[in-house]
């Protein structure tokens, strides 16, 4: 069996106004590039937008996967990981409920791995 470590740097903000807090959070401040991950419930009901104001007054490139459906399937996790991966993000964003939090973690995981 391989041996590996895995190290969870998990952050979550939550409440009214966090959002436009986030670009003041020191992992994304020397970001290159974010990915956020969420829904398309959560991109159609405008809270993306909310997140994506604050980067971009920042000057923070950042990359949307939308891909995420109640309780993501790994062919998502490895679609989203693929999506991390080309565009060389170093961040992670998951905005929405439990499935884009359990999905950004699985992202991360294959993003930084060789072997499922």
């Amino acid at each position: 069996m391989n041996s590996f470590r895995f190290q969870a740097n998990t952050k979550i903000l939550f409440g009214a106004g966090e959002v436009i807090k986030v670009v003041d959070e020191p992992e994304i401040i020397g970001a290159e590039k974010v990915l956020i991950v969420t829904d398309k419930g959560i991109v159609q009901a405008g809270l993306v937008e909310r997140l994506e104001k604050p980067l971009n007054d920042a000057g923070i490139n950042y990359e949307i996967f939308d891909e995420v459906e109640s309780n993501p399937k790994d062919s998502t996790i490895l679609l989203g990981a693929q999506v991390m991966k080309d565009a060389k993000a170093d961040v992670v964003i998951a905005i929405g409920g439990g499935s884009p939090m359990d999905a950004a973690k699985g992202i991360v995981v294959m993003a930084t791995n060789d072997e499922p």
